[in-house]
């Protein structure tokens, strides 16, 4: 939270990633203390849910005071030292660009940018949700109902297996470095209906002749109540380019 600020992840979070963990996934936390005081920290994961074999997952962070002291090294040469007796293909990690530091650490460890990520967010209290007005009537005017998952999970018995074969057809679609590979239901349901962050109210779903075609997805934000972010929002190809995506966004709040 001290490195992350705008991006605090919760104690509730970090149990609830250990305990849907996948029994199967190799993962490792570590951190480096200082007078009791937690300076830095290192995840290890192998990836499970993709095409590429040997492929791993590590973060390193490091409080800016405490930067440009070897910490950062002597983590990195503790993750290599896991990994590369583990067939190990491909390492992946990630940053941020206000980050200065950390890039240039990445960079000089031979990591180039594949992905870039961008993060947008609205003042809800001063959004104009008239001027969209236009869109959701034109897309209601199609027979395509606008419905919060809350609704639907009391009149639908199948909205678990609906929901997921939505959502993993509109990740397929999203940009990535590595083939789309789906979890098994079992897994995206732990992962998504029984997380925490998980608001039925704030998942619009766009219904075709009772088929989930489309969705806005809000989640809760666990360290801070006043704001909500978008887990994913996305159309099945059929249903794309008819205005959809914009109602499901302004409905999702």
């Amino acid at each position: 939270s001290a490195i992350w600020p705008d991006q605090k992840e919760t104690v509730e979070q970090l149990k609830f990633a250990d305990k849907i963990r996948d029994k199967k996934s190799e993962h490792q936390r570590f951190i480096v203390e200082f007078d009791n005081l937690v300076v830095a920290k290192m995840t290890v994961s192998k990836a499970i849910y993709t095409t590429t074999k040997g492929k791993y997952y590590f973060n390193i962070e490091v409080l800016p005071e405490f930067q440009r002291q070897g910490i950062g090294t002597k983590l990195y040469e503790k993750m290599l030292a896991i990994v590369m007796p583990k067939n190990l293909q491909k390492l992946s990690t990630y940053s941020r660009e206000d980050k200065k530091n950390g890039i240039a650490f990445w960079k000089k460890n031979g990591f180039k940018m594949v992905l870039r990520d961008p993060v947008s967010e609205l003042d809800l209290m001063k959004f104009d949700f008239s001027k969209f007005q236009k869109d959701i009537d034109f897309v209601e005017q199609q027979n395509i109902k606008l419905i919060p998952l809350s609704e639907i999970m009391k009149t639908d018995e199948n909205w678990q297996q609906k929901l997921y074969q939505l959502d993993i057809q509109i990740e397929a679609d999203m940009p990535t470095t590595d083939p789309f590979k789906a979890p098994p239901f079992e897994k995206w349901k732990k992962s998504h209906l029984e997380n925490p962050q998980f608001y039925p109210k704030g998942c619009i779903i766009a219904v075709d002749n009772g088929e989930f075609v489309g969705l806005s997805m809000l989640a809760k934000v666990l360290s801070d109540k006043t704001k909500m972010e978008v887990w994913s929002t996305g159309v099945l190809r059929t249903h794309r380019r008819r205005k959809i995506a914009t109602a499901l966004k302004v409905l999702a709040q």
